[in-house]
């Protein structure tokens, strides 16, 4: 079985998950990548993704396990030569099982081009997510780990899975707070949970 690492970025960052799922088959395909397929009668290949990454928003730290029983040592290189501009691997490892990443992801980093500070009063950009008095609510709460200040921003570690708040919708309403809408918002890491304590995907799968 393989894991591989690839990022998302430019155009692509504006295909949805079906369109992504698309590409995938399409580029497994030309750098003869092979696959198992499901049984029956559409047989499709079996390939499993980190949770979908929302629309708008770029990536270098997606994840694909294509289950295989053949070993690619090339595998990034053959990747890359058949990927269209947008979609690149970073890395791949053999693994002995699916890790199950779009359930196994507790939380993902995502740098903001704003200070750390705007994260302090999370009222001031509160995001209808729910009902509540007023239809607003506040939108991180136990949803937020971790911020850190960076160059250029700042990185946000937000909680996955029910009940968690979109990236994106941090940023529209950062924008709307701060009159810009040409901003991106880039995941840099996903974590999942192990005895507790959240342990990213590259520590766990890529010994990194």
């Amino acid at each position: 079985m393989l894991l591989i690492k690839y990022s998302k970025a430019g155009a692509m960052r504006y295909i949805s998950h079906i369109d992504l799922l698309r590409h995938m088959t399409r580029i497994l395909r030309r750098a003869e990548i092979r696959p198992e397929f499901s049984k029956g009668f559409n047989p499709h290949m079996l390939l499993y993704f980190s949770p979908p990454l929302a629309l708008g928003l770029e990536s270098e730290a997606e994840y694909l396990t294509v289950v295989t029983n053949e070993s690619y040592s090339d595998a990034v290189e053959r990747f890359n030569m058949a990927a269209p501009n947008g979609l690149r691997a970073i890395k791949a490892a053999e693994v002995a099982k699916n890790p199950n990443l779009q359930a196994a992801v507790a939380a993902a980093d995502y740098f903001y081009p704003y200070p750390a500070s705007v994260f302090s009063n999370p009222f001031e950009f509160s995001v209808t997510v729910g009902k509540k008095n007023d239809g607003a609510m506040d939108v991180l709460g136990e949803r937020l780990i971790a911020v850190k200040e960076m160059d250029g921003g700042c990185v946000a570690t937000l909680k996955a899975g029910a009940g968690a708040i979109r990236p994106d919708a941090i940023l529209s309403a950062l924008s709307e707070k701060y009159g810009e809408s040409d901003k991106i918002v880039r995941k840099t890491a996903q974590y999942i949970e192990i005895n507790g304590e959240l342990k990213s995907v590259d520590l766990v799968y890529f010994n990194e």
